[in-house]
């Protein structure tokens, strides 16, 4: 959290490896800005109603010394990024890490709306970009009327879910069902991956069609238990 300081998050890289049969510590969760539905995404300009400008962490430069603890450590994070300027805040922690470190599989979770001077970045960071196909084909309609899109604008919310484009600049994609904020069920998390509209509803308008994922895509390899935080379903997209 927020004020944490080294001795925290000590405490916190101790209870790597906790567990019993069902369940495992396997890594670090963090958030850098809230949700653009109630203003508190983190965005490089304001919404449509002046809101979504502020960090959650006040001071990013300590979430980036968190980020080097952890990665130094060989453990996992997974970061909570939904607006333009939080994902920019991820990518720079990570693209300051020393080369070299412990391996482990660090994550930026959400990223809902990404511009195009951000996509070529997360290649070269080796960060995950774990993603949820129903955010985008059960709340945002492709005709912009809901509440996250008036929000955004049209520029910000066409680049929103940018699955195909992350793939081709050659970031490993991570699809998932962000349970219980939206249906766990795999299969069609994996359809709404391909048809970007809700499976079983023909009658609804893809949203960016353009940034559909094909079958073999979306349903490449299986993330490993020990990663953390993929709900309901993970699978990997290789480049």
């Amino acid at each position: 959290m927020p004020g944490s300081s080294e001795q925290d998050w000590q405490q916190l890289a101790e209870q790597i490896g906790l567990g019993g049969k069902r369940r495992e510590v396997a890594g670090m969760k963090l958030f850098v800005d809230g949700t653009v539905d109630n203003g508190r995404a983190w965005l490089f300009e304001p919404d449509a109603y002046g809101e979504s400008v502020a960090p959650f962490w006040p001071r990013p430069e300590e979430y980036a010394a968190a980020v080097r603890f952890f990665a130094a450590r060989g453990i996992p994070t997974a970061t909570h990024a939904i607006g333009d300027a939080g994902v920019a805040a991820v990518l720079e922690a990570f693209e300051s890490l020393p080369p070299g470190g412990p391996q482990a599989v660090h994550r930026i979770e959400h990223l809902e709306t990404v511009p195009d001077a951000l996509i070529g970045r997360f290649a070269r960071t080796g960060l995950v970009a774990s993603m949820q196909p129903t955010h985008c084909t059960h709340f945002s309609p492709a005709d912009q009327t809901d509440n996250w899109s008036t929000r955004l604008g049209p520029e910000r919310a066409n680049n929103a879910w940018r699955c195909a484009d992350l793939r081709v600049a050659g970031t490993t994609l991570g699809l998932g069902s962000d349970w219980p904020i939206a249906p766990f069920e795999p299969l069609p998390i994996l359809a709404d991956a391909q048809l970007r509209r809700r499976s079983g509803h023909r009658e609804e308008v893809p949203i960016s069609p353009g940034q559909a994922l094909t079958a073999r895509q979306a349903r490449s390899k299986a993330i490993p238990r020990t990663q953390p935080g993929l709900r309901g379903i993970g699978r990997l997209l290789g480049p």
